[in-house]
């Protein structure tokens, strides 16, 4: 189930809602401010963001549930033609330059097989 945080500092709670897994989170963020549109975003070990355009919190959820990462993995490129244009995928598969080496927690995340697909599916976008 997605829920929301405090948020340290300020102690208020967050605008987005997450759940939490091992290796992975789930995000979805209903604010248009940072991308543009409400967002659904997997992140990778806290550092790597395959981020959706519009609301995916329940099938991706459920893909989480039913497969893990693999799942969203496979959530992600099944609805690649509905990543928004600041999602780190671009980056980890050469189209973006890598400041932050985000490539080497994505290979240690999901793997080079995984990236290869995902590759593919944005060529074929």
């Amino acid at each position: 189930m997605f829920k929301h945080f405090n948020e340290p500092v300020i102690n208020t709670r967050s605008i987005n809602c997450t759940v939490n897994k091992v290796g992975y989170h789930l995000s979805y963020n209903p604010s248009v401010a940072d991308y543009g549109s409400h967002t659904t975003a997997l992140v990778l070990l806290g550092r790597v963001f395959f981020v959706l355009n519009g609301n995916h919190k329940e099938y991706i959820l459920e893909a989480s549930e039913k497969d893990g990462l693999q799942g969203c993995i496979d959530y992600f490129i099944d609805n690649i033609k509905m990543a928004n244009d600041l999602s780190e995928h671009y980056i980890i598969i050469g189209q973006n330059e890598d400041l932050f080496e985000l490539t080497k927690t994505a290979l240690q995340s999901i793997g080079q097989l995984n990236i290869d697909r995902i590759s593919k599916a944005v060529e074929g976008k």
